[in-house]
């Protein structure tokens, strides 16, 4: 799997992701890189879809979001070591927790 990716900056530096973790790994569209999230609650999904946007359906590693990601343009989303390598899908509990996040825009 071919990823690019910013490293997170912490005070305007770049910050090194720990090793020994799984990380939540998001890449908006065709427009994005990877970023490293620690958590569902501290990725920015508020400020990424239009106003009405709902989620409208789960594909692996990733989810469609209507009407701003759909088809091959869609938000990959999944737990990954620090070198972006997939380590598990999202549950059942954190595909609720993000359909909620968004339905709530």
């Amino acid at each position: 799997m071919t990823t690019r990716f910013h490293p997170p900056r912490r005070n305007g530096r770049p910050h090194t992701l720990s090793q020994d973790r799984e990380w939540l790994w998001v890449h908006w569209g065709d427009a994005s890189s990877y970023e490293p999230f620690d958590a569902i609650s501290e990725a920015d999904f508020a400020y990424r879809f239009s106003k009405g946007a709902c989620v409208s359906g789960f594909v692996e590693r990733g989810f469609l979001v209507a009407p701003d990601f759909v088809g091959f343009n869609y938000v990959s989303c999944f737990w990954g070591d620090a070198q972006t390598h997939p380590v598990r899908e999202l549950d059942s509990q954190e595909k609720q927790t993000i359909t909620a996040l968004v339905g709530s825009l």
